[in-house]
């Protein structure tokens, strides 16, 4: 479900756009391929 969200924000969003991603420290957001999908993207995690 997380990636499918991830996917479509994708879709509108140009890479190299310096994005910072802020999200709660749920294990949907610590997940390997979540984590592979942002780094792609060029956007930081930042866990709180």
């Amino acid at each position: 479900m997380v990636t499918t969200v991830l996917d479509k924000a994708f879709e509108t969003t140009p890479n190299g756009t310096n994005l910072i991603f802020r999200s709660d420290q749920s294990w949907q957001y610590q997940h390997k391929q979540y984590q592979r999908m942002l780094k792609k993207k060029g956007i930081r995690q930042i866990l709180s």
